[in-house]
């Protein structure tokens, strides 16, 4: 089975590599997430100014500004919470914290959660073998080699299964491929993140309790914290994932990261047992310092050099809390970053390093070490800071700049100038282009399975209010998308049967040759990738540069770390025979970041710009 699953997945690696033809999948996905419905928040936390709190107003501002500033981070906001008030919070540019964010393996931890409520309900224990709970349902060869997986491991990611996330795209029964895939070491000796440890908690929590995870968790944390606005994706069999798919408003996130802060009380209700809590946020296993700063509890990492835990999903998704001075730190982002390597980690431990020092000197005085600030900060302005106590309109007026009136009149001409233009191929051109670019960023294409039907036209209206509407048809789907220079345009579309709620923006700039540039941004609000096409208006022809964040830097660092994770594997190891990293980088640059001309056809009535 594991060839076949590795086969397969590499196979699809292979296709969206080949810019020749759109992605046709393995397995045929359905749609999932319903479109976003707008709620006020449940039970939201008290707000306080910073100083209010006892933490100088300055540090906040100072870490929110850094966090914008510094250009190897994409953000998206940023909440900080002292003693259960919000004290701060902030969105970069288009994102607002009213709509819910994507959280990748941040709920991994509320999946651990739920485990730990199982076992103190006498459902599980934490010693219980995988082939015990699944007996008579997964291959009899199983009973052997997998006999001594027991919950701890999954919760632990020391089971040493092979089959991962790249394999849920191509098979639908997870749970028999988990159970038929190769075991690479022996339980509970070596940490291997993988997510479908936590998959296979969510569907050992179904089997033994016979409800789905969220109808489980919903009476027991969801709705005393009153978080009812959320969706959780499944697999092909009705699972919810566990370890990814959760859709959730930022401030309940939060909420949940509060409830752990506080050894699993919250109001007056002992939800999750203390000792559970205890035991899930202390270092279970010790991880390659490769994977950040943090060691592994029970589905939530642990601070290796202070006593901090971390819900954390790729790409920047966090809850990072600080029981010594009862602070949590949220954020979103669409980092180029697997788990903890980025520069933001290093800023939230050093605003909370110098807070326990201010609140708890002993407590600070106990650490091993002092985490340095990266000097990677450009010097540009510093970023608005939105304190809490700011009204909610506060949105239009932060992103509406005073602009030079000559760029605003430029703009205004040039828009003007390209109205009712259309961009498409020719033959010729067709061959160079990507077949498989879509407006829907490539990676969210992957891990949704819903893949573009490739590029057809674009066009340029310009509409009544000034913006610009851009419509952009693909094989099979069509996208209106209304973008603005002063401020993004919000708008929702649909990719692959999804909707999705967009912000967009344009900025008019020009070459070396003088040639007018339009770059455009589209913000994707619910996930955590963004889209930018840069158009080059040229005489002969248009210059279009596709783009998307996060970028062909995550996808080489993935490709790279499964080819060293299966190396000496023999068949499976030789399936991953890509050619030299030169290569590699060439093939995913092409996909990620494909350039490709395309001819102008204006009205009959117009002349390019």
């Amino acid at each position: 089975m594991d060839v076949k699953t590795t086969s397969s997945a590499i196979s699809m690696i292979k296709q969206i590599l080949d810019p020749r033809s759109a992605t046709s999948p393995v397995i045929i996905s359905q749609a999932q997430k319903p479109g976003f419905v707008p709620s006020e928040i449940a039970q939201p936390f008290p707000r306080k100014q910073p100083h209010e709190a006892g933490i100088p107003d300055e540090w906040i501002e100072r870490f929110i500004d850094i966090l914008g500033r510094d250009e190897t981070l994409d953000m998206h906001r940023v909440i900080v919470i002292k003693d259960g008030c919000v004290i701060a919070e902030h969105n970069y540019g288009a994102y607002d914290s009213h709509i819910w964010h994507i959280s990748h393996s941040e709920c991994k931890s509320i999946t651990g959660l739920a485990i730990g409520i199982a076992i103190s309900e006498g459902l599980l224990r934490i010693s219980d073998k995988l082939t015990d709970i699944f007996k008579g349902k997964t291959p009899l060869l199983s009973q052997l080699t997998h006999k001594d997986i027991t919950i701890a491991h999954l919760l632990t990611m020391t089971s040493g299964i092979l089959f991962n996330e790249a394999g849920s795209v191509t098979e639908s029964n997870w749970i028999k491929c988990f159970m038929d895939s190769n075991v690479l070491s022996e339980p509970g000796k070596k940490f291997n993140y993988n997510s479908m440890n936590t998959y296979m908690l969510s569907a050992v929590l179904r089997e033994v309790t016979g409800m789905s995870l969220t109808a489980y968790l919903t009476p027991r944390i969801f709705e005393p914290l009153g978080i009812t606005n959320f969706f959780w994706e499944t697999c092909p069999a009705g699972i919810e994932k566990g370890g990814w798919g959760l859709y959730m408003l930022p401030e309940d996130m939060a909420k949940i990261g509060q409830l752990v802060l506080n050894g699993g009380r919250w109001q007056d209700k002992q939800l999750v047992p203390e000792a559970w809590i205890r035991a899930a946020a202390s270092a279970q296993v010790q991880t390659p310092e490769t994977y950040g700063l943090y060691d592994y509890g029970y589905q939530i990492w642990v601070g290796r050099d202070s006593h901090t835990f971390l819900f954390n999903g790729m790409f920047g998704q966090n809850v990072l809390g600080d029981p010594a001075s009862g602070m949590l730190i949220l954020s979103n982002a669409g980092n180029n970053e697997f788990f903890q390597q980025s520069n933001f980690y290093a800023y939230a431990e050093t605003l909370l390093h110098d807070c326990r020092l201010l609140l708890s000197p002993d407590a600070a005085k106990k650490e091993k070490t002092v985490i340095p600030v990266p000097d990677s900060v450009t010097n540009g302005p510093a970023v608005p800071l939105r304190n809490a106590m700011q009204p909610k309109g506060w949105l239009a007026s932060l992103l509406r700049p005073l602009r030079d009136s000559q760029q605003t009149k430029a703009e205004q001409r040039f828009v003007t100038a390209i109205n009712g233009l259309t961009l498409r191929f020719t033959s010729e051109q067709k061959k160079e282009c990507a077949a498989a670019v879509g407006i829907y960023p490539l990676f969210s294409q992957a891990v949704q399975n819903l893949y573009s039907s490739g590029l057809e036209e674009i066009s340029f209206s310009k509409q009544d209010d000034g913006t610009l509407l851009l419509k952009i048809r693909e094989k099979k789907e069509s996208f209106s998308i209304p973008a603005g220079f002063d401020a993004p345009v919000y708008s929702e579309i649909t990719c692959g049967g999804e909707p999705q709620r967009i912000a967009a923006r344009i900025r008019l700039t020009s070459d070396e040759q003088d040639n007018p540039v339009l770059s455009l941004r589209i913000s994707f609000l619910e996930i955590s990738s963004a889209r930018m096409i840069r158009f080059t208006f040229r005489q002969e022809d248009v210059l279009v540069k596709w783009t998307e964040s996060p970028g062909s830097r995550y996808l080489l660092d993935s490709l790279e770390s499964m080819r060293a994770s299966l190396k000496n594997k023999g068949l499976i190891a030789s399936i991953l025979n890509f050619g030299d990293a030169d290569f590699l980088a060439y093939k995913i640059k092409s996909v990620l970041e494909p350039e490709f001309s395309m001819t102008a056809v204006p009205p009959k009535t117009k002349q390019l710009p």
